[in-house]
């Protein structure tokens, strides 16, 4: 498996730019002597390379059968020269040839051994790619009767290959110009392993690397014919070897080409994707004791194997088990050097980890970074830690960060790459930590009074928090209102407990407890509060206002970093500006004057915390893990908005098609296998298939991308949503500049001819750019679902299928217009895209494609929908008979963004509509699954309130 996706991504760039390839020539050295017997399939194996422009130089060392026989054969072939010299042995034999080669890039092949078709292809396209000096393949080795010995290559070490040689000559290949200056040649004064010393003397100065497939097939059995047979230990071979190490271990051992594994694509997955696992995880720095933070992210990573280590630990591992295998994940910076006793020790420890992370990163490792805080908050060497973040941004492949504003606070003192960035929420605190004591009980506990108003600041008692700034403004407020009380408790850090105990000594109302507080206590001061107060000076992430809203506490805080983002003023908690004098004290005084005591802010301050989940954490970050199992990553812009996409490029090239058909999957892979298929069974060379993905798990793209390798699969970074993902395979389609576009939900099903006969009809049709069809339920094939679509603005703005129920022969026989086309089946010149740009992406689901329609009006657009053509769709947001999470809630909150937007006077009809549609459901519930209905009518009034207030985007439900 391995070596198919390494193969596939070396395909992929030699597809890009074929003739650049094929350009490029290549000499290949083969001596022989007395190999009658076997140089033909040697020769075979090269004038079969799927690479076809190079030159064979065969140097006879004095053979005596009928070598120069079989040459005569092949005399035709202006690609081969056979030259004759006396005996001189073969490295004398190599040198020849080597003085005879022309070619930018040199190869070697021994007369008996024969190389696999796609070698020379592989091999160039991938130093080429690499810019590389030299590279190798593996050796598959067998004796006789074809029996399997051993598999020869390694990932390359200069010290490892010192150490004992692990490359094959026979799957070597290097540039000429690496052998000129200095001049280097095989040494004839060797008798035994001239092959390694000749690789070290190249490889010790140049880029080298592994090409991680099989490359040849090498002949070790035991015929008398054979000239030697391959062994690595017999009775003098020890001195030999020694000979090689003396010859060339005068190098420091951290000379910095010697070891340097300098290029792997992207697209290069890990070998251990054959075992259906993913990728290694090691974390740094471990701090799984104290904060819960790095076990909960890691609980949605299963079947990955995640482990704390150091960068050392990484490179070890990545060694054992090969290029791109391993991900070192580093979360907080400070521990690199922040225990320093100088500067000077600092420095050295920051060299040191950017040496390793580089390393780590030539031999095939990817390097994620969780940005916790911009700097550390103590800040005591500067200048090596801005340099240490600086070269972390640049050797990373993903910059987790929880919250998007991360990005613009960075930009002060480092740049996070917008193709780096992956924007993952912290989540939140539910479950995690022993809450069952009582308000009452948690109050009696610290003895504070039941009736009282109490603010609380929990956790890590450091300056940076604000801790002056709260007790200055408690004191304010409290010298106004005797009911309020302030509990301070966690441990302190740069900050002296004796000095905290002073500040407030002079009140009455204060709960101080400046020491570690265990896991069973917390809810003892959180359940005793009624809202934590964060006054921070700076912050990037908070675990606190999650722990606080995993409680139900709602939080003050000042409008900065996450803290203004995810803190609703007003819903929540309240928010004051940073630098507003006495903004603090407002904004307590604003919580003391709520009418009901809090308890919305409370209820609110716990919904929100419920909608910050660690699974969709994991599953953005296994996503960004995983995605280059599938193919490389690419940067799409689909409205001036990057998009980061893995892909995986079918044999049906987007370039050159007429139309392309964007499916865009997200569970069912049975109905999209459906899909995909009756799309091929158009049998149009013409048509072309992009498979999107906004599956949260990567198997299903790599599902897709074995059942159908005509099919180009694209794996979204995250899922994005129906108008998101269908905008990236809009994109792709202009970017190849196809004719048609044609969008298809995953559950429908063409008919045989659907396709040409469309093309057809849109070829002949100038007035239109826009087509559809009638579209039938799967499981009623005379019975309409849609056969076009108008909108109701005087109505709420609903939009209403034609012919709903209605039998097929029902519609009218003539094409005719409508408002909307449903997203499950629209054809359309790409051209029009021009005009009306992509579908809008802030209603996530449902709604976007009238939207689309209503905006193509505009600009003077309407469909053409042709009822006589035919396909089918299987509506699973209603399979079983019940509605999805999904659709119920989307569907009312996204009635009320598209009627705010086109119906803004018909609030009352819009209301009354999806009361009925409450209604209906609601009596299927009540029949088939009783026991969800209160939770169908939470769903229905949350949707209701975020549609009034303006949410759009993805919600978690």
């Amino acid at each position: 498996m391995r070596e198919r996706a390494f193969c596939d991504c070396l395909n992929a760039a030699y597809i890009a730019a074929p003739y650049r390839f094929d350009s490029i020539s290549a000499s290949i050295v083969m001596p022989t002597y007395n190999r009658g017997h076997s140089i033909r399939k040697s020769i075979e194996s090269v004038l079969q390379q799927s690479h076809s422009n190079f030159e064979l130089i065969v140097v006879d060392d004095g053979s005596t059968d009928n070598t120069a026989e079989i040459l005569e054969a092949y005399q035709g072939d202006k690609r081969i020269r056979y030259v004759r010299q006396e005996n001189g042995g073969v490295s004398a034999a190599r040198n020849r040839g080597l003085d005879l080669a022309t070619s930018p890039y040199i190869f070697y092949l021994d007369s008996d051994n024969v190389w696999v078709k796609d070698y020379l292809r592989n091999m160039i396209v991938f130093m080429e790619q690499g810019r590389l000096s030299a590279a190798y393949g593996g050796l598959r080795v067998v004796g006789d009767n074809d029996v399997l010995q051993y598999y020869r290559g390694d990932i390359f070490s200069w010290r490892e290959c010192l150490r004992a040689n692990y490359i094959d000559l026979n799957t070597y290949g290097h540039r000429r110009d690496a052998i000129i200056e200095p001049s280097i040649r095989f040494d004839e004064r060797l008798q035994r392993l001239v092959d390694w010393d000749f690789m070290l003397r190249i490889n010790v100065t140049g880029r080298v690397a592994f090409a991680a497939f099989i490359g040849a097939i090498y002949y070790n059995g035991r015929r008398g014919d054979r000239i030697s047979h391959t062994r690595y230990v017999d009775g003098d071979i020890h001195i030999y070897e020694d000979m090689i190490r003396l010859k060339h271990d005068d190098l420091p051992s951290d000379y910095e080409n010697a070891d340097a594994m300098a290029w792997q694509s992207p697209g290069v997955p890990a070998e251990v994707v054959s075992e259906g696992i993913e990728c290694s995880v090691r974390f740094f720095p471990d701090y799984r004791v104290n904060n819960a933070y790095q076990r909960l992210l890691y609980s949605g990573l299963e079947g990955m194997d995640v482990q704390p280590g150091s960068i050392e630990d990484s490179i070890a591992l990545l060694q054992k088990n090969g290029p791109g295998s391993v991900i070192f994940h580093l979360h907080w910076t400070a521990p690199i050097f922040a225990a320093s006793p100088d500067e000077a020790t600092a420095e050295a420890r920051v060299d040191r980890f950017i040496q390793h992370a580089s390393r780590f990163v030539r031999l095939g490792g990817r390097i994620f970074w969780t940005v916790h805080n911009i700097l550390s908050h103590e800040r005591r060497y500067l200048t090596h830690e801005l340099r240490l973040a600086r070269a972390i941004c640049e050797l990373a492949d993903t910059i987790h960060v929880h919250d998007s504003d991360a990005v613009r606070l960075a930009s002060e003192y480092y740049d996070i790459p917008s193709d780096k960035l992956c924007v993952a929420q912290h989540g939140n605190y539910i479950g995690t930590l022993p809450d069952t004591i009582t308000k009452e009980a948690a109050r009696e506990r610290l003895e504070l009074p039941q009736q009282a108003r109490v603010f609380a600041m929990f956790g890590q008692l450091r300056p940076y928090k604000g801790l002056d700034d709260l007790i200055t403004a408690f004191t304010r407020v409290a010298a106004e209102r005797d009911d309020c009380w302030l509990v301070i408790a966690g441990k302190p850090l740069d900050v002296s407990a004796d000095e905290l105990k002073q500040r407030v000594s002079h009140l009455s109302n204060v709960v101080l407890h400046p020491t570690y507080v265990p896991d069973e206590e917390v809810q003892v001061y959180l359940r005793a509060a009624d809202i934590a107060v964060l006054p921070y000076y700076s912050v990037l992430t908070s675990g606190s206002v999650f722990l606080a809203f995993s409680f139900g506490l709602p939080v003050i805080a000042p409008r900065i970093g996450l803290l203004g983002n995810v803190v609703g003023d007003g819903v929540s908690g309240y928010l004051y500006e940073a630098d507003e004098e006495a903004g603090l004290e407002a904004a307590m005084y604003r919580f003391l004057e709520s009418p009901d005591g809090g308890e919305v802010l409370s209820r609110d301050a716990r919904a929100t915390a419920e909608s910050f989940r660690w699974e969709d954490a994991s599953l953005k970050l296994r996503l960004r893990m995983s995605g280059p199992l599938l193919g490389p990553q690419r940067i799409v812009d689909v409205n001036d908005e990057p998009r980061i996409i893995f892909v995986r490029d079918g044999e049906q090239a987007l370039e050159g098609a007429t139309c392309v058909a964007i499916i865009l999957h997200y569970q069912n892979l049975d109905d999209t296998f459906k899909c995909i298929q009756s799309v091929l069974d158009q049998k149009s060379g013409d048509l072309a298939i992009v498979v999107l993905s906004n599956s949260e798990e990567i198997v299903a793209a790599l599902e897709v991308a074995k059942a159908f390798p005509e099919v180009t699969v694209v794996q979204n970074a995250e899922n994005i949503g129906y108008a998101a993902g269908n905008n990236v395979g809009l994109r792709l389609v202009q970017e190849a500049r196809c004719r048609y576009f044609w969008v298809l939900n995953p559950d429908v099903v063409v008919p045989a001819g659907y396709y040409r006969e469309m093309l057809g009809r849109a070829d002949s049709d100038f007035g239109h750019n826009l087509f559809g069809s009638t579209i039938t339920f799967g499981d009623r094939p005379d019975t309409i679902w849609f056969a076009g679509g108008d909108v109701d603005l005087a109505n709420g703005g609903f939009s209403i299928h034609r012919f709903i129920g209605k039998n097929i022969s029902d519609v009218p026989s003539e094409a005719y217009e409508c408002d909307y086309l449903t997203g499950a089946n629209v054809f359309g010149r790409t051209s029009v895209l021009n005009r009306i740009g992509y579908l809008p992406e802030d209603y996530f689901l449902y709604y976007e494609e009238t939207d689309w329609f209503m905006r193509a009006r505009e600009y003077g657009e309407r469909p053409l929908l042709f009822p006589d053509m035919h396909l089918a769709h299987w509506k699973r947001s209603e399979v079983g008979g019940l509605p999805t999470k999904t659709y119920f809630y989307y569907f009312v909150r996204n009635a009320y963004l598209f009627g705010d937007r086109y119906a803004k006077g018909s609030l009352a009809a819009r209301e009354a509509k999806l009361a009925d549609f409450r209604e209906s459901w609601l009596k299927v519930i009540r029949e088939k699954a009783p026991e969800r209905e209160a939770e169908f009518e939470r769903l229905f009034e949350r949707a209701t309130k975020d549609g009034m207030c303006g949410v759009s985007g993805k919600v978690a439900l």
